[in-house]
C-alpha cells in the first residue's frame, strides 16, 4: 500500500474518522465508503464515532457535502492510501456537569439554529424529550 508523504503539503488537510474495531479493520483493508462522516477535530471523532480514530489526508479544497461546521460526509469512496494513521484512544471522564450538558443539547436541538450551524445530536436522546 502506497502512503502519502509524512508531511502533507500546504494544500492538504487532515480530517478524523472515529469508529469501532470491526469497522476499523475493514477500513484499513478497503478504505472508506461513500457517505462516511469526517470531523475537523480529533475530539469530535472520538466522541461521536468511536475510539479507533483515523487521520485521513484530504485536499484542502475537498467538497464537504452535509457540512455542519464540525463534520462532513463524502460523496465518493476514499481509498485506504489516504489514511495517515489509525490510533486507539481511551477517554475517561474526570468530572461531569450533566445539567450544563443537557442545557447545551436542548439549545442546539433540531428546531434551533445558531449562526447557520445546526449540530446533529441524534445519538443523545435526552435532548429530544
Amino acid at each position: 500500500m502506497t502512503r502519502v508523504p509524512t508531511t502533507p503539503p500546504a494544500d492538504r488537510i487532515i480530517c478524523y474518522h472515529g469508529t469501532n474495531w470491526r469497522s476499523a479493520r475493514q477500513i484499513l483493508r478497503d478504505g472508506f465508503s461513500p457517505g462516511t462522516y469526517f470531523a475537523l477535530h480529533l475530539e469530535d471523532a472520538v466522541g461521536y464515532g468511536g475510539p479507533y480514530v483515523f487521520e485521513v489526508d484530504f485536499p484542502a479544497s475537498v467538497e464537504r457535502p452535509g457540512w455542519q461546521g464540525w463534520q462532513f460526509t463524502t460523496r465518493e469512496a476514499i481509498p485506504s492510501e489516504h489514511i495517515v494513521s489509525c490510533k486507539l484512544y481511551s477517554v475517561g471522564e474526570v468530572e461531569s456537569y450533566p445539567e450544563r450538558r443537557l442545557a447545551i443539547l436542548l439549545a442546539n436541538s433540531p428546531e434551533v439554529e445558531h449562526s447557520g450551524i445546526r449540530q446533529d445530536y441524534q445519538d443523545h436522546p435526552e435532548a429530544y424529550r
